[in-house]
């Protein structure tokens, strides 16, 4: 409607003037207006080419507004979600030089740094600024994991938890850190308090379902391998893990068809967890 009345009152506007200026002033008026609206539309076709592709959208951005932080925040998040590592992380360190206490720009380049020690520090960086950054939290806890700092990791997962109840997978590896110390209950509580938040979550069903295997309840996780596909039927790892329990419980006819739905590489997968 705005477009509309704007378009109604230059037509308006070129009429009063056409009826002042004569004849001849009325032809240069149009020839004038035709002028202009032509190159306005050249503008709107070339401005329309923005918004075939998001990534044309973000990039565009950039180039309109390159000292914007928030531009190149959004473009590199497209860049990670494409893979394009190197990219994105040129555009977060941007972000970084912009706006220093850009806290997420932190926790997501520590998500991308190879060194270990970097993406520590990358991560510690994001908590000093936004001490109740769940993702910052959670990958520090994941980082602290894989180094064999198990108490430093629980205590990074538990917070992670405690500014963000609603994450999935910060159940997931903090159950999965508990089952591996032997921790059963502890782990159980935790999976199930998960499933309890975020009963959507397909990939915590299944990690509770190997929990549960682990623990020597199959048939308990049997329903919950079930109830993963049920939330996303093309959830190959569950249909991995329910053929592989189907087959140690010799209901063969159950795993091969499980098996046969699984592709390829999926079932050269070592890890059973999602």
């Amino acid at each position: 409607m705005p477009s509309m009345g704007f378009c109604i009152l230059c037509v308006h506007g070129l009429s009063r003037l056409s009826s002042r200026v004569g004849p001849r002033g009325s032809s240069a008026l149009t020839f004038c207006f035709l002028l202009l609206l032509v190159l306005f539309s050249c503008k709107s076709v070339s401005q329309s080419e923005c918004w075939r592709s998001r990534e044309a959208l973000f990039r565009s951005g950039v180039q309109t507004l390159p000292h914007n932080a928030k531009v190149h925040y959004n473009y590199a998040n497209f860049l990670k979600d494409q893979n394009r590592k190197e990219e994105a992380i040129n555009h977060y360190k941007i972000v970084l030089r912009l706006y220093p206490k850009h806290s997420s720009a932190l926790n997501n380049l520590g998500t991308l740094t190879s060194n270990v020690t970097a993406a520590e520090e990358y991560y510690r960086k994001a908590l000093d600024i936004s001490p109740q950054h769940s993702r910052a939290l959670f990958n520090l806890g994941n980082l602290l994991r894989t180094q064999g700092r198990n108490e430093e990791a629980e205590v990074s997962l538990k917070e992670s938890l405690l500014h963000g109840p609603y994450f999935a997978d910060a159940y997931s590896s903090l159950g999965s850190l508990l089952a591996d110390q032997k921790r059963h209950e502890e782990a159980k509580e935790v999976y199930l308090a998960g499933i309890k938040n975020c009963p959507e979550s397909s990939d915590l069903q299944n990690n509770y379902g190997v929990f549960l295997v682990d623990i020597g309840s199959p048939q308990k996780a049997v329903s919950h391998y079930l109830l993963a596909l049920r939330l996303r039927p093309n959830h190959h790892v569950a249909m991995l893990n329910l053929g592989r329990l189907y087959r140690s419980l010799n209901q063969n006819s159950e795993a091969g068809k499980w098996y046969k739905k699984v592709p390829l590489e999926v079932s050269h997968s070592p890890s059973h967890n999602s």
